[in-house]
Formats: C-alpha cells, structure tokens, sequence
C-alpha cells in the first residue's frame, strides 16, 4: 500500500517528540516538500512556504508535533481554502518507546524527557469532525518499531473518512 497520493495533498503529522514523525515523512513522502517549524524558524515563514507549495501544485507534509486541534486548525484552514485535500497521519506512539528514541539523539534534536511527557500528556488525538479528509492511525510498538521506511507493509487504519468536502474559506487564507 502506497501512502504518497498522486493528487495534490497536505498530510499533516501528528505524534510527541520520538515518535517516527520525521523518519516518516522523509521515507516514505520524499517527493512531497516537508513543512518543519523548527527548521523555518517562524510561523509566517511556515505560512509562505505552505502557500508557495499550494500554488506550484506540489504536495506538503507538516513535520511538526501538532498535538492539539488548534494546532492542526491553520493547516485545514490553509487546505480548505485552495481546495486541497488534508489528511491526517497520527503516529500513536507508546511514551517509553518515545523517550528510548528521543534518548539516542544528540545536539538540537534531543528533546528534554519532561517537554516528552508533556507533550503526552496535551496530545489531542485528530479527528475527522476537524475538518480532515481522512485520519489514519499508525500504532502500537510493534507497526512503529518495523520502520515508517516500510509503510507498505503497515495496516493503515481510516478512522473515518468525510464523504463531501463542503466547507472552502476564502483564499485570503494564504496572504501575510
């Protein structure tokens, strides 16, 4: 099963800190530009390049914790308003397993264990009534310590899927 869609998309990431998030977007969605916070250093510049990705037609996937459904709201805005598909992809990962990762990283991209376990802690898991077009799960210790590199042999489970996408907002969406 392939997860990369030959249509137009944003594929947003959801998972605390060690879950996979990162590794999935850069095996398994290489050809799709990875939106990273930390990497652009601020939200209007996260912004531009979202936009700039919409209006060359190339697929985006946000590489960001998004924990809760304010945090996922300004990319289903963003979605909604140039009429692109948003989907969902929620790496449920055990905590332990998380900070047994997150422990073998070094520099910048280890992330103190209490920031983890907040992050645990806040995580709101996504839903369809967000505003997705589709939210898929992938869990348990075993789907996630076999890799996101070998996401074709994964089960994929939609927890829902919305039949219309009814809702567009104004493309202002999209202007600093």
């Amino acid at each position: 099963m392939k997860l990369e869609s030959a249509k137009n998309e944003i594929v947003v990431l959801t998972g605390i800190p060690g879950s996979g998030k990162t590794t999935l977007a850069m095996r398994s969605f290489s050809k799709y530009n990875r939106i990273n916070l930390d990497a652009l250093k601020s939200r209007n510049k996260e912004k531009l390049e979202i936009c700039a990705s919409l209006g060359n037609s190339r697929s985006i996937i946000i590489d960001n914790t998004n924990m809760t459904r304010q945090a996922r709201k300004r990319y289903i805005e963003i979605a909604k308003s140039h009429g692109t598909r948003i989907r969902s992809i929620y790496l449920n990962c055990p905590l332990e397993m998380a900070l047994k990762r997150n422990a073998g990283r070094t520099g910048r991209e280890r992330v103190p264990d209490h920031v983890v376990r907040f992050y645990n802690r806040i995580l709101q898991v996504p839903t369809i009534d967000e505003g997705f077009d589709s939210v898929e799960v992938l869990g348990g210790a075993k789907e996630i310590e076999e890799g996101p590199g070998r996401m074709g042999t994964h089960k994929r489970r939609k927890i829902e899927e919305q039949k219309s996408m009814d809702c567009f907002l104004s493309s202002h969406q999209c202007r600093s």
